[in-house]
């Protein structure tokens, strides 16, 4: 009489009956910044407006690469099938590309990041499927600083694929008349998604003359009106000089600032609790500065489903690679 067969720990465990033991969660808390993100995806409506738009002044970049069908070709013996796809891609009549086409367009978000540090760009759009969003992030708030246009439009890279030949996630328009109609439509849709004044940016500036950072006291968007006309507004300051030099040995290089009152004190009256004390009898009077902005604690758990995609995504490639065999 032969015995049952036993089943290892290992096997237990991989069966139905065995009980499912849930993966723990990993919570952490990170500190995150205080300031919200800007993301600007636009309507159904004005994606439309967009598309047709886009699709009316891009021109084609690059052509599309001509596929000869396997049916026809696995019927040419293998000697000559080279000479049989020579043959079939020169019968494909391609599209003519003029090389100054691209002249006022700005694809990819290296090259638009340092066109933006150059000041050459009028206007941004972005993909709204970008993963992950850090990518393209920079991109916003340079905008924001720099009072730039810019819109998250959705299915943007699919319309850069059909139109330009090209699959890009960003593209950035350059002050050049052909894509002056663009421009004025990106920036007439943008009004209507107005950066958040929680915005690191929403209260600065940056001058265009000297690249300083101007801080603006005002809750507005537009630049202030004495760099329109050519000089500093009253309302704006600009930022500190970051290096300092000691004067002589009696005075420091550095005085800290406080955060709510001025402190007009003799070093007699300092109590133990105040932030700065003197060297000399003289009084210190420190000018009134605005609180800091503490860091938020955030806190994130681990993604359950992140092999899940993985497997999804590993079946998507052996479908993809079936059908190409």
């Amino acid at each position: 009489m032969t015995k049952a067969p036993i089943l290892t720990k290992k096997q237990q465990n991989s069966s139905f009956g065995a009980k499912k033991i849930k993966s723990k969660e990993n919570v952490r808390n990170v500190l995150a910044s205080p300031y919200c993100k800007y993301w600007p995806v636009i309507s159904t409506e004005d994606s439309d407006c967009i598309h047709s738009i886009l699709s009316q002044q891009l021109p084609k970049l690059i052509n599309e690469r001509v596929k000869v069908p396997w049916p026809e070709l696995k019927k040419i013996p293998k000697c000559d099938r080279k000479a049989y796809r020579n043959n079939f891609i020169d019968s494909q009549s391609p599209q003519l590309i003029d090389k100054e086409a691209r002249e006022g367009l700005i694809l990819g978000v290296n090259d638009t990041t340092k066109a933006i540090e150059n000041r050459l760009i009028q206007s941004i759009l972005i993909t709204d499927n970008v993963q992950p969003r850090l990518l393209v992030e920079h991109l916003i708030d340079q905008c924001v600083l720099m009072r730039i246009p810019v819109l998250v439009v959705p299915q943007l890279k699919s319309l850069l694929k059909q139109s330009c030949g090209i699959s890009s996630i960003v593209i950035a328009f350059t002050n050049c008349v052909k894509y002056s109609k663009v421009y004025e439509t990106i920036k007439d849709i943008s009004v209507k998604y107005p950066v958040p004044r929680n915005h690191i940016h929403f209260h600065r500036i940056v001058n265009a003359a000297d690249k300083s950072l101007i801080v603006i006291d005002d809750s507005i968007l537009e630049p202030p009106v004495g760099e329109k006309q050519g000089g500093k507004d009253n309302n704006s300051t600009e930022s500190p000089n970051f290096y300092l030099l000691r004067k002589n040995d009696k005075e420091r290089a550095f005085i800290p600032k406080t955060s709510t009152q001025q402190i007009n004190k003799a070093p007699s009256q300092i109590a133990s609790t105040d932030v700065f004390m003197a060297f000399s009898e003289n009084p210190v009077e420190m000018p009134v500065y605005k609180n800091y902005r503490s860091l938020k604690v955030k806190r994130t758990k681990g993604d359950c489903n992140r092999n899940k995609r993985k497997m999804d995504a590993i079946k998507k490639r052996k479908k993809k690679r079936n059908k190409n065999v």
